[in-house]
């Protein structure tokens, strides 16, 4: 009894002495790294204090291993902070148990964040200025992801930006809203996708232009005077792609209004 006892006890403090352990991060500093440049129509401005509406684009990929309660993870968060005009990028392989515990290893790419305004347009540049490797994990270290300087520029890549517009016609909303049915394919969103710019539109489209952006667009089509306004929401979806450095939204909104258009007059 005493030796399980003792053997118990010889656990726990194990158990306990790893929980507590954490490893001080390597920070190293970025220097004449390259920047992230971002062209947004000023239709893009955010109502918060960042002054700019990039919703980048994280994601969790979780994989439960067989006949376990132990779910293994890789993960992409972005963190802005308004008050310092920084932009903190997180990936992180760890694992999460079934009582809510996680441990994980992380990457984390810390940048700047500059802002500057033209007449048509608002340019965010986001330039990284450190790398933060924290080694974490439970009775023994978790590795770090595989992840370069390249990698993170793919992941800033991977972006939604939502521009609000309306187009004037002098044909019926009936025939717009038939042309739209006709040469556009309808969308449905599934359970709590759709945010709330769009929910106020019944009716929704898929479009894809020509560089592979997929767009969502709603729609609305209300009688003016001797014809109609076609009111819509387009959101912009780009796709990772770790040689990008730059996007410009202000182009490929105008590609998509023209693209809207033609719909309309057709």
């Amino acid at each position: 009894m005493y030796k399980q006892t003792l053997l118990g006890l010889s656990i726990a403090m194990l158990i306990s002495g790893c929980m507590a352990t954490k490893k001080p991060p390597q920070i190293e500093l970025i220097t004449n790294a390259e920047s992230f440049e971002v062209i947004l129509p000023l239709g893009a401005e955010s109502e918060g204090t960042t002054g700019w509406n990039i919703d980048f684009r994280p994601f969790t990929n979780y994989t439960i291993a067989k006949g376990s309660t132990i779910k293994d993870f890789y993960q992409v968060t972005h963190n802005e902070v308004t008050a310092t005009s920084e932009l903190t990028t997180n990936i992180c392989r760890g694992q999460k148990f079934e009582t809510g515990s996680v441990f994980k290893s992380c990457i984390n790419y810390l940048a700047d964040v500059k802002t500057t305004r033209s007449e048509d347009d608002l340019k965010v540049i986001i330039t990284p200025k450190k790398e933060i490797k924290q080694v974490g994990g439970f009775l023994m270290d978790i590795s770090l992801p595989n992840v370069n300087i390249s990698d993170y520029f793919g992941y800033l890549s991977s972006q939604e930006v939502t521009v609000r517009s309306k187009i004037t016609s002098k044909y019926s909303s009936e025939a717009i809203k038939g042309n739209f049915d006709r040469l556009l394919k309808r969308h449905k969103w599934e359970n709590g996708q759709a945010d709330v710019a769009h929910r106020q539109f019944k009716d929704t489209y898929l479009m894809t232009l020509n560089n592979n952006t997929d767009v969502h667009i709603s729609v609305g089509f209300y009688p003016y005077r001797d014809g109609s306004i076609v009111e819509f929401v387009a959101t912009g979806i780009s796709s990772k792609n770790n040689q990008t450095r730059s996007i410009n939204w202000s182009t490929i909104f105008n590609e998509i209004e023209e693209k809207l258009k033609g719909v309309v007059n057709s």
